[in-house]
């Protein structure tokens, strides 16, 4: 019989230093990977959404992974070519009796597990992420604990059919699915012009007819519209009556650029869930490019704003039924002043 210690990687436990290290390292070089996509302003500019991955998730579970953890999956999946993304632990994998591949290495992620469940305001404050110094770990982080786990993705293992097809219940056509989200959101979508906008000051959606927008073919116009659509639909859920997310008060303001990164980010997302392929987009790629001063700089700006995005798709979710899988509870992610100085103080610099 195989050992345990066979099965994970490294082989040897590692002392909690090497963990930080190892960490650490994974988020360079994911901020990295990102930063020279982001710096493609051409038709070489492609993201994990671009390649059909939706977002990372717990097999077991069924839980997204946070920002962190959620780019380094993503970036494991695009460079070994993984089709799916569903990740557990081993010992998650053995529950659901699946067994793991000989020889296969595990990924290295970081869980955030809450000190006090009844202090949840401060808990949800989304705070700068600092990197990991084992010296002043404990001392820095008052809320959570942190535990760091090897998993691996469901390529790695055999055994596995929770994704498996249901014959009798097939999967909804993705624009039907895109409509349904649309209809159940009770949104007010008024149609017109030639552009797309949302105004917070009177909470509704202006979007151009379908026919404003050209692409290559029938299909890919309409990926158009509806990627603007979501798009917008992400600016809608921050209003104060639902997700709560500042917006800034003008076009060039950093709370107004990094709305629009969260709805950037949001949108794509949003789009791989409902079985939508996204078109690598010159003008989005030339408007992310627009962060690179910022995010050269504290690239932590870039996983909160992927946690504000997930949490309004969770929001969407639950307000429309349209998930097409179980859906698990999720705290409400709120921006702290903390963050919102920083990010005024760096954008100015």
């Amino acid at each position: 019989m195989e050992s345990k210690d066979n099965l994970v990687e490294p082989k040897k436990k590692s002392t909690l230093e090497e963990k930080f290290e190892t960490y650490n390292h994974q988020l360079d070089q994911t901020a990295d990977w990102i930063l020279s996509q982001m710096k493609q302003t051409d038709g070489n500019w492609t993201m994990p959404w671009h390649k059909g991955l939706p977002q990372a998730v717990n097999a077991k579970t069924g839980k997204f992974y946070g920002g962190n953890n959620q780019m380094i999956l993503w970036k494991a999946c695009v460079e070994r070519g993984y089709s799916r993304n569903k990740w557990a632990t081993f010992y998650q994998w053995s529950s659901v009796k699946a067994k793991l591949k000989r020889g296969e290495k595990g990924t290295l992620i970081c869980i955030a597990i809450p000190k006090d469940k009844n202090s949840k305001k401060e808990q949800n404050q989304l705070l700068l992420f600092e990197k990991f110094n084992p010296d002043t770990f404990s001392k820095k982080n008052v809320y959570f604990n942190f535990r760091f786990k090897y998993v691996f993705n469901q390529s790695q293992v055999e055994g596995y059919f929770g994704d498996q097809p249901d014959i009798f219940n097939p999967d909804p056509d993705p624009d039907q699915l895109i409509q349904k989200l649309i209809k159940n959101s009770a949104a007010d979508i008024r149609e017109g012009g030639d552009i797309a906008f949302y105004t917070t000051s009177e909470d509704f959606i202006q979007m151009p007819e379908l026919f404003r927008f050209k692409g290559d073919n029938i299909a890919k116009s309409k990926q158009l519209y509806y990627s603007t659509l979501l798009h917008e639909m992400i600016h809608w859920t921050g209003h104060h009556s639902r997700c709560k997310r500042k917006f800034g008060s003008e076009f060039g303001n950093p709370e107004y650029a990094f709305e629009e990164l969260v709805a950037e980010l949001g949108s794509a997302l949003l789009s791989t869930h409902l079985g939508k392929k996204i078109y690598p987009r010159v003008e989005h790629a030339k408007y992310l490019n627009n962060w690179l001063r910022v995010l050269k700089n504290d690239f932590s700006y870039f996983y909160i704003a992927m946690d504000l995005a997930k949490y309004a798709i969770y929001w969407l979710f639950e307000k429309t039924d349209v998930y097409p899988y179980d859906l698990k509870k999720q705290e409400p992610k709120l921006p702290s002043e903390k963050f919102l100085d920083k990010l005024q103080s760096d954008w100015e610099c």
